[in-house]
């Protein structure tokens, strides 16, 4: 079985492309999550954010598709991880697939963010 992220195949697109040629894949900052841009933008526009990343999450996933269905092709189970996969495009997908979504089952949001405050690490520190 293979696997990969839609981190890591949104990052290869970037590789051998640019913003001209693809500017959904550039309009959501990665640096730091936790960074003052992201804050702000977060903060003064969310639905702008929630634009840019559902944007670019349309862009990844037409290459993952890509990625599944040839793999399929060669006999090879994949596994794919990441948010690029939204259940619109699992809906109109050509394959047979499982899909696994890992939410918590009861709200934890508390504890979450009670760890995040104390890890600075977490990435939900600030």
């Amino acid at each position: 079985m293979l696997s990969a992220s839609t981190d890591a195949i949104r990052s290869a697109i970037r590789n051998v492309t640019n913003e001209t040629a693809m500017p959904e894949l550039f309009k959501t900052e990665r640096g730091a999550f936790d960074s003052s841009e992201n804050l702000l933008a977060m903060s003064e526009n969310p639905q702008k954010v929630v634009t840019y990343q559902n944007n670019e999450s349309e862009v990844v996933w037409g290459s993952t598709e890509r990625f599944i269905e040839s793999n399929l092709e060669d006999g090879k189970d994949v596994a794919i991880e990441g948010v690029a996969v939204l259940p619109k495009n699992l809906n109109s997908a050509t394959f047979g697939y499982r899909a696994v979504f890992i939410v918590n089952l009861q709200d934890q949001t508390e504890i979450i963010l009670q760890h995040a405050h104390e890890n600075s690490f977490d990435w939900l520190h600030k």
